[in-house]
C-alpha cells in the first residue's frame, strides 16, 4: 500500500484480525523499517472515526418436536460501534418487539495494546409476561481478550456476566411465552474461557469454551462447546463462511443435553452479510 509521507494509518484492514501484525515500511530513499503491532479483539471494538452496525429483524421458531409453532413477536434487533478514540469505542443496542419485549446496551471498549482490549456493558430489559406481568432488570458484563503468538496466533477470551432476578434476555422472554408464563429457567451469573485457534492454510478457525452458569431459580450447569469455523468461496461468491458447534450442558443435579448449532452467512455488498443458523438438541428441540 502506497501512503503520503507523514503519519498514515490503514483503514482497510479486517475487523477480526487478532495476534502481532508485521509492519514493513519502505521509504522513497530505498531505506527499510519494520515493527509490530499487537493486536486483540472483543465483541465490539472499531477503529477511531469508524462505524460499525448491524440490523436484523424477523420471527423466532421456538418449541420442540411436538410444539413447532411460531412464537410471535415479530422483533428488530439494532447494534452500532463508534471508533470515538484511538484506543477507545463506545457501544449501543436495541431489540424491540411487537410482543412487549425490549432491550437496551451501552458499553465501552478499550483497546490496551500489550495488555490485550478491555469492554464493559450494561443491558435494561423490559417486558410485559403473559397475564400482563410486568418485568424490567438489568444485567452487567465485562469481556477481556490477550493474544498468545508463541502459540501460533491464538486468542484466550474470558468473559462474565451478572444478571438481576428481574432482567429477561430474549430467549428468557420466549421461553417465559411459550409456557404461558411459567417460571423457566432464570440465569444469574456466566462466566466464558474460550480458547482459539487458527489455521491459515485452511481458512478455518477452531474455538474451544467453556461455561459455568448459574440460576435464581435452578441448579448451576457447565456447557463446554467445540465450534469450527470455514471460509471459502463459490463461483463469483467470495468471502462465504460456514459454521458448525458442538456444544453439550451438564447438570449439576443429573442428566445432560446435547446440541448442534450451524451458520452460513453470505455476504451481500461490500459490508453487509446474510446469514441463516439452525439449533437442534437431542431432546427433540429446534430454533431457527
Amino acid at each position: 500500500t502506497r501512503v503520503s509521507p507523514g503519519p498514515f494509518e490503514l483503514p482497510d484492514l479486517s475487523q477480526n484480525i487478532s495476534g502481532n501484525l508485521d509492519v514493513t515500511v519502505r521509504e522513497s530513499d530505498g531505506s527499510v523499517r519494520t515493527w509490530q503491532v499487537n493486536t486483540a479483539s472483543v465483541p465490539f471494538m472499531a477503529r477511531q472515526g469508524q462505524v460499525r452496525y448491524k440490523v436484523a429483524g424477523g420471527r423466532p421458531l421456538y418449541g420442540g418436536t411436538h410444539n413447532n409453532s411460531t412464537v410471535s413477536p415479530d422483533f428488530l434487533l439494532g447494534e452500532a460501534t463508534w471508533g470515538a478514540f484511538n484506543n477507545t469505542s463506545l457501544y449501543g443496542g436495541l431489540i424491540a418487539s411487537t410482543g412487549d419485549y425490549r432491550s437496551a446496551a451501552l458499553g465501552i471498549g478499550q483497546n490496551m495494546g500489550l495488555l490485550g482490549a478491555l469492554s464493559a456493558d450494561v443491558t435494561r430489559s423490559d417486558a410485559r409476561l403473559p397475564h400482563g406481568q410486568k418485568q424490567s432488570g438489568y444485567s452487567y458484563r465485562i469481556n477481556y481478550a490477550k493474544t498468545f503468538d508463541k502459540t501460533g496466533s491464538t486468542l484466550a477470551f474470558v468473559g462474565y456476566r451478572f444478571s438481576d432476578r428481574h432482567f429477561l434476555s430474549m430467549p428468557e422472554y420466549l421461553q417465559r411465552r411459550a409456557t404461558d408464563g411459567g417460571d423457566a429457567w432464570h440465569e444469574k451469573q456466566s462466566y466464558t474461557v474460550t480458547y482459539s485457534q487458527s489455521v491459515p492454510v485452511l481458512n478455518m478457525s477452531a474455538a474451544l469454551s467453556v461455561s459455568r452458569l448459574n440460576y435464581w431459580n435452578a441448579q448451576s450447569n457447565n456447557n463446554y462447546m467445540l465450534s469450527l469455523n470455514k471460509v471459502f468461496s463459490l463461483g463469483d461468491l467470495q468471502g462465504l463462511s460456514a459454521s458448525v458447534s458442538f456444544a453439550r450442558n451438564q447438570y449439576t443435579g443429573g442428566g445432560s443435553q446435547n446440541q448442534v448449532y450451524a451458520t452460513i452467512s453470505i455476504p451481500w455488498g461490500d459490508s453487509r452479510q446474510v446469514s441463516y443458523s439452525v439449533q437442534k438438541d437431542n431432546r427433540g428441540g429446534l430454533q431457527q
